[in-house]
Parts: C-alpha cells; structure tokens; sequence
C-alpha cells in the first residue's frame, strides 16, 4: 500500500463499515388491538329472572369427594411424600395405610355431613378485558377485575364469556358466579 494515500484509504474504509455494506429495513405490523375475541359467539339468548340465591342438597358424598384431587389431598394435607397414587396401586404400607385412614373419616362425615352447594347469578357486563359485577338492580359495579388477554392464538380473555353493555339500553346481561 503506497504510504501516503494509507490513512485516507483506512478512514474511508472505517466510514463506510469496514468495507461492508449492510441495508436493513424493518417493517413493523401493528396488530389489531382486540376487545373482544372472535371465536366466542355473542349472539345468544341470555335467560333472565333467575336472581337470587340457589342452594342444593347434595345427598351423596361420594359426589363430592370425587372432587377432590388426591395429590392436594394426601401431599400437601396428609404429608405424604413421593407419588401417592403410584404407591397405592403399588401397595406400599405407608400408602395404603393413609388410604384405608381417609376412607375411614369418609364413611364416618357420610354419617352426619350435610352437604349443600350454592350459587347465584349477578348481574355483570365486559367492557373490553374488564368484567364488571353489579349489585341487584346497581347501576355502578361492586367489583371489577382486569384480565390479561392471549397474546397469540385466540386471544382469548375471561371477560369475552360476558357480554358487553347494551349501547344506551341500561340493561346488563346476567352471568353466574
């Protein structure tokens, strides 16, 4: 390289990226901002008059303990350490022993245990990714909680499952809760 050109021939090389010559373009798409996902119908008919609070006898309990979920139960309730449900089938002494106890207090709680179940429906409307519960008849909301929306797929939201205000009708959908 000839010494007296070597400085300019190093700075335009420098300048000009080291020789490369690299064109990026990027192309932002915004996405929709969404309110409400498509893929949850909005067009059915909503069943009313059913306010008020709604208590059923459950008579057997079987029902209920079918409910409950055995590695809650005896793991984190009972202290039992490892896979209770592999130890049982595999008649381990200490499994079964807790098995066999629990289903002891079962036969006893079916004895004098009344169960009921009760539920209520509220009157409650979305309003994009916020679900708003009222009060009979209330026109501003007692609670109201904020959920996340699905970033991709669906993007499903819990409030999608309530239906919004109807625009200057004042009425609210019912929802059970």
């Amino acid at each position: 390289m000839d010494p007296a050109t070597r400085e300019r021939v190093l700075s335009e090389h420098a300048i000009s990226g080291n020789g490369v010559s690299v064109t990026t373009t990027v192309k932002i798409a915004e996405k929709p901002h969404v309110t409400r996902s498509p893929k949850v119908r909005a067009d059915l008919p909503i069943r009313g008059g059913l306010s008020g609070r709604k208590v059923r006898l459950v008579p057997d309990l079987r029902e209920v303990w079918s409910y409950i979920n055995p590695y809650m139960l005896y793991g984190r309730h009972m202290g039992y350490r490892g896979d209770f449900e592999k130890y049982l089938a595999a008649r381990e002494t200490k499994a079964v022993e807790l098995f066999n106890g629990m289903e002891e207090v079962k036969n006893e709680a079916a004895t004098f245990m009344k169960v009921r179940a009760v539920w209520q429906f509220f009157e409650a409307e979305a309003e994009g990714e916020a679900l708003h519960l009222f009060s009979p008849g209330g026109a501003e909301p007692v609670h109201t909680w904020k959920f996340r929306r699905q970033k991709i797929g669906d993007q499903l939201c819990l409030s999608d499952y309530v239906l919004p205000a109807r625009e200057g009708s004042g009425i609210m959908w019912r929802c059970l809760w």
